[in-house]
């Protein structure tokens, strides 16, 4: 793991990148992955985001240090992954383990292969009860990505992940939407009214309070 540290020391970075926050997810089963909350990297049963490969990056089994990195992906596919917020997003980490807790050493966003965003502290990160250990359910949220907005729709862009110390299931790092609401039962997208739905729904609403008025008369 010393090599692999060294090595991303030296990965040249951009004069204004972006620190990375992690957050623990304290709502139980917030943020669950799923086809609109797609892996960039984790195991078999993840939905993930279509890469310039057709391939899948998935930890390699039993293995308790590991230096991983993202199929790469058009910022053009991860723009229309989420409809007006997709070159914002943030990353739910799902951790998979029984024993000690394990390390995240470091994490990173690279955009045609320059480290635009990053997190590097030895952190451990057990379960939270946002996760519960549960398969697919983010026990922590990392924060704080710069926008692709400002980066051309066919730059490349991977991601890099540095754990040790796994000891149970395999991780997974999915893509979630700008200012995510937690969801409460499931995990079910939360679904807002269109503009003309609520017209709908108010008019109806009047309606009916004119009728009742009218048999009250």
């Amino acid at each position: 793991m010393a090599a692999a540290a060294a090595a991303y020391l030296v990965v040249p970075a951009q004069a204004n990148a972006a620190t990375l926050t992690l957050e623990a997810v304290l709502i139980p089963h917030a943020y669950q992955q799923t086809d609109n909350r797609p892996c960039v990297i984790g195991e078999e049963s993840c939905n993930y985001v279509t890469s310039t490969t057709g391939d899948e990056a998935v930890f390699p089994p039993n293995d308790a240090d590991v230096d991983i990195t993202s199929e790469p992906f058009l910022v053009s596919t991860i723009r229309a992954l989420f409809e007006g917020t997709g070159n914002n997003f943030v990353v739910g980490f799902d951790v998979n383990q029984n024993k000690t807790p394990q390390t995240l050493e470091y994490f990173a966003m690279l955009v045609d292969g320059v480290v635009i965003d990053f997190f590097t502290a030895d952190t451990l990160v057990p379960p939270t009860v946002g996760g519960g250990n549960g398969n697919g359910y983010a026990d922590y949220l990392i924060t704080g990505f710069t926008s692709l907005a400002g980066f051309n729709a066919n730059s490349i862009v991977t991601f890099q992940a540095i754990l040790s110390g796994l000891n149970d299931g395999r991780e997974q790092f999915f893509l979630i939407e700008s200012n995510p609401v937690p969801c409460t039962v499931n995990c079910e997208p939360v679904v807002t009214p269109e503009p003309g739905t609520l017209l709908m729904f108010g008019t109806g609403l009047a309606l009916l309070a004119a009728r009742l008025r009218r048999r009250k008369a």
